[in-house]
């Protein structure tokens, strides 16, 4: 990729297709909530990939824990990391063949198939905005930040929380807080 205009958005349709995702991560996972940080002074996109199973009622999807996580440089969409969390000490404690919550939680059962796709890809879009700010290529206000703070916080599943925590706290402490609450 070479500086487009969403870089967050590219590297995510990059991540549901690429060679990496074919070879070595199980059809059943899918890409969640992404995280940005920065490593070795680059910004980088974490994609975790985490499994959802339909049990055939409304509202009792089980969600399973981040199993794997990806990182890929922004804007150019290189991937520089690829992590089996069952490898990694920190995550020694936890049972990834063991459901950990249900989707939908709380703060989004209030909506429907269509407003939640609408509200995860203006979280989509917003991580876009941010990520062209860091790389000095657009504005970033703090309306933009609050926004962005309480989408993310709405849409990440609460059982998820703890996950994502130990895989970026920096982003985390930012931008997942109590379910936009904030």
């Amino acid at each position: 990729m070479k500086d487009p205009l969403t870089p967050i958005s590219d590297i995510l349709r990059m991540a549901r297709r690429c060679d990496l995702r074919r070879e070595h991560i199980p059809m059943e996972y899918v890409p969640g909530l992404p995280l940005l940080a920065v490593r070795n002074g680059e910004l980088c996109l974490i994609v975790p990939y985490l499994r959802y199973r339909t049990t055939g009622k409304v509202d009792e999807t089980l969600v399973f824990p981040v199993r794997y996580t990806a990182v890929w440089t922004v804007p150019e969409g290189i991937l520089v990391e690829f992590r089996d969390l069952r490898y990694d000490p920190a995550f020694s404690k936890v049972d990834f063949g063991k459901a950990c919550g249900k989707f939908r939680h709380e703060a989004v059962r209030d909506l429907d198939s269509a407003a939640y796709s609408a509200l995860r890809g203006r979280a989509v879009a917003d991580l876009d905005r941010l990520a062209l700010s860091l790389l000095g290529k657009e504005e970033w206000s703090g309306a933009d930040e609050a926004r962005l703070r309480q989408t993310l916080s709405r849409l990440l599943e609460p059982s998820l929380r703890g996950m994502y925590h130990r895989i970026d706290p920096d982003f985390c402490n930012k931008y997942y807080s109590d379910n936009g609450a904030d």
